[in-house]
């Protein structure tokens, strides 16, 4: 690796640099630890944001609805995170997702197929998000939202597995401003 003394010479005091700067670092770290996980601690009593909560609310469109290509509609993602969720102590889900709901009809209302709605909810799914929330202000935890294939799927022809591009890009701009 060395051709010769002096470059073993040369390499080892930037070594040690190294090696003194990386051991300081590693023991500044070790002191502030205890410190940060403290007031981490307090943190976490003081304001606990973070984790499951009583209630799951669900947004979006066939796949927070439950679609399934067998036409099981009880077994879709929602239903099987929820489940899970019910071991961490939420106790009920709210699943406002609609079967062709869009990111314009999501915000506006407007929804293909209300009947087949799981959570009933007059108007916008945004809306009626909203006010859930604010019922149970603090008991929400998670919230999922899934939204946009609707917007998109037109732009595929099924047949072909073609993508209509300059549409695709124009609906992907509208589904970004719908989203921001």
């Amino acid at each position: 690796m060395f051709k010769n003394r002096q470059s073993v010479q040369g390499w080892l005091p930037s070594t040690r640099r190294i090696i003194v700067s990386f051991s300081l670092a590693c023991l500044l770290l070790l002191a502030c630890v205890p410190e940060a996980l403290a007031a981490s601690s307090a943190n976490s009593q003081a304001s606990s944001l973070v984790g499951p909560k009583q209630y799951y609310l669900a947004l979006g469109d066939s796949l927070a609805f439950g679609y399934q290509p067998d036409f099981d509609f009880f077994h879709g993602y929602v239903d099987d995170f929820f489940s899970n969720l019910q071991s961490h102590g939420v106790k009920s889900v709210a699943n406002m997702g609609c079967p062709g709901e869009t990111s314009k009809t999501f915000i506006n209302g407007g929804c293909p197929y209300p009947y087949l709605r799981k959570y009933p909810y007059s108007g916008a799914q945004l809306s009626a998000a909203v006010t859930y929330l604010k019922t149970f202000s603090g008991k929400v935890s998670p919230v999922t939202l899934d939204i946009g294939a609707n917007d998109l799927l037109h732009d595929f022809d099924r047949s072909t597995c073609q993508v209509n591009d300059q549409q695709f890009q124009t609906d992907l701009q509208t589904l970004d401003t719908n989203l921001t």
